[in-house]
């Protein structure tokens, strides 16, 4: 996005400008937020969902897409979060487009920059692995123009939710050749003990036996908006052949340390948009109790709460060496070099979903004020958890990987999953994907569709808000600006 937005400009958007306004120069210009938060842009993939539109609001991104024209990079289902005015969870950005790219210092290592950077490389990206092997990129045709795909969205002044589907080619780290590793490590001025360490490790790279297979990946993300927390859900099958044994989410922090730089804004001083980051030290893993919580006095902090049935095996890289792991750029230039930051891998059974709970911490509070209880329990097929939030807010969810009969309070649900949220009022709210059937206190409830929002009003639903597939996007104009409109009368035609 351009950083001005002037009238005189032939690029000018008003509803470009009073975004600036408001993220930029918080509110300089005096123009009033836009009319609605949360976006989806159905044909390209891309949902956006957020709290406001202020510099110190909260948002979630989410790429779910089918392949374009150009550049492809393997992250679909992948997620980038900010919370607080703070960037949490990032992409790794661009690559070298050759070694000239590079500094000096790590031009040696040019190789295995492209193995951990390359366009073609899926380790950059907030997704998932299935097996150990990454999703390919696939290949570009013009669908994502004239249609959309069965990708469900919803936003409400409570909730959003979206479910990304990802069915593709995925395929285990090509081999590295040992001769051009040598070769280019030598032409690059590396010691001799550095060109072995680098052999050596190409040795353990290849041992990996090669797999190649196809494979559905779900993620579906809930928002909840009014407490700021978000659930995120993944399953994934292969289509055919053996069943999937392992899942690893990837996740990936803000780099410490980052510099100033001539191409960030003169509004911060040149400083980057994604300090001060977290260090190794930082990011801290309780593999027992399926946590990970970040700890920098001096940032915004973040919570990664997992309910998985089994056990949970967490890594972190940060400036890792043959493979390259946990590095980000050091400016936003593919000539910047890099510089240590730090990459999550957390591994789980294939079993069950995985239940991924991200709970922003604002800057000066600690996890014990923001979280009161975390409890989990797994039987039946399903994974449910209730979170207690300081203040009094309960958040029951309960999950299976088809419908099963789910149960939250006085609610029961027929269900592939089912949400509560009781404030500290008594008021519950709640949503339900792939419902059967309802009931209330015992009494049976009348659904339109599987899929929906709701409250509850005594011993009946209320409020009921379907959760659909997109069938077009417009704008539409309201007594408060301009909306999207997913459902429009007359859809129009994309060139």
């Amino acid at each position: 996005m351009r950083e001005t937005c002037e009238k005189s400009d032939p690029l000018y958007d008003p509803l470009t400008e009073q975004i600036l306004d408001r993220l930029l120069y918080r509110g300089k210009k005096g123009l009033p937020a836009p009319a609605f938060t949360s976006i989806a842009f159905p044909y390209s993939g891309y949902y956006l969902m957020r709290n406001g539109w202020d510099a110190e609001s909260s948002s979630l991104f989410l790429k779910s897409s089918r392949p374009g024209a150009g550049h492809n990079h393997p992250d679909n289902n992948g997620i980038e979060l900010g919370a607080y005015g703070r960037h949490l969870l990032v992409d790794r950005e661009s690559p070298p487009y050759n070694v000239n790219h590079l500094p000096e210092n790590q031009r040696k290592d040019a190789l295995w920059v492209w193995e951990y950077k390359g366009e073609d490389a899926p380790w950059t990206a907030n997704t998932l692995l299935i097996d150990g092997c990454g999703q390919l990129p696939g290949v570009a045709n013009a669908g994502y123009r004239h249609t959309i795909p069965d990708q469900l969205w919803h936003t409400s002044a409570n909730f959003d939710f979206v479910q990304g589907v990802w069915t593709r080619t995925f395929k285990s780290a090509p081999p590295m050749v040992a001769k051009e590793v040598r070769e280019h490590a030598v032409k690059y001025g590396a010691a001799e003990d550095e060109i072995a360490t680098q052999l050596a490790a190409v040795e353990t790279h290849n041992a990996q036996p090669p797999m190649t297979f196809d494979a559905t990946h779900t993620r579906q993300v809930i928002y909840l908006r009014q407490v700021n927390v978000w659930i995120v859900t993944d399953a994934a099958r292969r289509i055919a052949g053996k069943p999937a044994q392992t899942l690893t989410q990837l996740w990936h922090f803000p780099a410490p340390g980052l510099a100033t730089n001539r191409e960030y804004a003169d509004k911060d001083g040149k400083r980057s948009p994604l300090a001060p980051g977290f260090s190794r030290e930082q990011v801290q893993c309780d593999a027992a109790a399926q946590r990970v919580l970040t700890s920098n006095a001096d940032n915004v902090n973040l919570a990664i709460l997992h309910a998985v049935p089994g056990t949970v095996a967490y890594t972190t890289w940060f400036g890792d060496k043959y493979p390259w792991r946990g590095w980000a750029n050091a400016a936003p230039s593919m000539v910047s070099g890099y510089i240590p930051a730090v990459d999550l891998h957390a591994t789980f059974s294939a079993d069950a979903p995985i239940v991924t709970l991200l709970v922003p911490i604002p800057q000066g509070q600690t996890y014990e004020r923001r979280i009161a209880a975390f409890a989990k329990e797994f039987s039946e097929g399903q994974t449910r958890f209730t979170l207690t939030l300081v203040g009094g807010t309960i958040i029951q969810y309960r999950v299976a990987q088809s419908p099963t009969e789910l149960s939250a309070g006085s609610i029961k649900a027929t269900a592939e999953a089912l949400l509560t949220v009781t404030d500290a009022t008594g008021g519950v709210r709640g949503l339900t994907i792939g419902c059967r059937e309802m009931t209330l206190a015992g009494k049976v409830q009348k659904v339109s569709g599987p899929d929906f929002e709701f409250a509850v009003d005594g011993q009946r639903l209320a409020d009921v808000q379907p959760i659909r597939v997109p069938e077009g996007f417009a704008w539409k104009e309201t007594p408060t600006g301009i909306v999207p409109d997913y459902h429009p009368r007359t859809k129009k035609k994309t060139p």
